[in-house]
């Protein structure tokens, strides 16, 4: 079954999600993005311009070729539209996040929690224990499609993804700016920003940690369905349909760090 095939089938199943939909410029074309109204307008030399009005979309992935207005910016800001810049390999070059989060007593618990000496320790025990929860579920749904994983290579991914967070990489690397870019707008939807310091000026990458646990899920998840995509038009609609269909992971692993944070704070106070 190739890529394409199995996205055609995911997108036959019911959408949960809301209307809103990512808006994809990571191109090695020049492109202007300008405001009009309440829309972004694409502008491309010898091309009709392209507007996309605000209220559709999700987040927003391009290139360092493409050149934005401030009033652009601006809009997206206002409207809690998240940017991620991405190089041709999926590196993440930078991102633009609204500073206007949604106040909410989870970030004010977790700040409380980086006040503290040893919360890098706390948190990354909790971090190893969310790899061994994505390996777990992958394997226990391999076992109810009588597939289950041989013993030999569950414990390969426990030393490497669990211990080491060294996941073997089936989808083409251009995804790992997607993971990221999905992962900081429903990060901005819970009232939570992509990083925080702590104690000591020690960096939380929460943005990263979180994409990182996405990033596997996908990888362990694809196998030799999306062995070898190099992205492009097939990968993001496999990517597009895979998030739609999983979307609630990420929440689970909030849930699990919002646990964490409460019974610390509350273990230290």
């Amino acid at each position: 079954m190739t890529v394409r095939a199995l996205a055609e089938i995911l997108r036959a199943v019911p959408a949960c999600t809301p209307a809103r939909k990512p808006l994809y410029l990571a191109t090695g074309l020049r492109l202007r993005i300008i405001a009009q109204a309440e829309s972004l307008v694409i502008q491309q030399p010898a091309k009709s311009d392209r507007r996309f009005p605000l209220a559709r979309i999700d987040r927003v992935v391009c290139g360092s070729q493409t050149d934005w207005s401030g009033e652009a910016l601006a809009l997206c800001m206002a409207n809690g539209v998240t940017i991620t810049w991405v190089s041709g390999r999926g590196e993440v070059l930078g991102q633009c996040a609204s500073s206007r989060r949604v106040a909410a007593s989870r970030e004010a618990r977790l700040e409380s929690f980086l006040d503290h000496p040893d919360w890098e320790t706390r948190y990354r025990d909790w971090l190893r224990s969310r790899r061994m929860s994505v390996l777990m579920d992958w394997a226990a749904a391999r076992a109810g499609r009588n597939a289950a994983p041989r013993a030999a290579v569950l414990e390969r991914h426990k030393r490497e993804y669990v211990y080491h967070a060294v996941i073997t990489e089936v989808f083409g690397t251009e995804a790992k700016g997607w993971c990221h870019a999905w992962t900081v707008a429903r990060l901005r939807e819970a009232g939570l920003a992509a990083r925080y310091w702590g104690h000591d000026a020690s960096a939380l990458d929460l943005a990263d940690d979180i994409a990182g646990l996405l990033w596997a899920e996908i990888n362990l998840a694809g196998g030799a369905i999306v062995k070898g995509a190099s992205g492009g038009r097939d990968g993001m609609l496999f990517f597009e349909n895979w998030t739609r269909l999983n979307g609630a992971r990420p929440a689970d692993h909030l849930a699990q760090l919002n646990r964490l944070v409460a019974r610390e704070n509350e273990t230290w106070r």
